[in-house]
């Protein structure tokens, strides 16, 4: 089980490099929370996106993996 990098507050965006947001939108970590499935525990970040208004709930592996810090809270 991997710990999060971001935490509640933090301001995140996809880099330009990594194309992987055609709205060039920025996120807002709303929470950081644990679910557990079937005994096993795995956390996401509730994300607040700006540009399309959207509220996800994303394993943090993708994000950590995927988005660069903008501002920390």
């Amino acid at each position: 089980m991997s710990t999060p990098k971001f935490k509640t507050g933090d301001l995140i965006k996809f880099p330009p490099e990594l194309r992987g947001d055609p709205d060039d939108d920025y996120g807002l970590i709303l929470d950081v929370v644990q679910i557990e499935y079937d005994g096993a525990v795995e956390w996401h970040y509730k994300i607040h996106w700006a540009v399309d208004g959207t509220l996800t709930l994303d394993a943090i592996q993708y994000i950590d993996d995927n988005v660069q810090l903008i501002s920390e809270s």
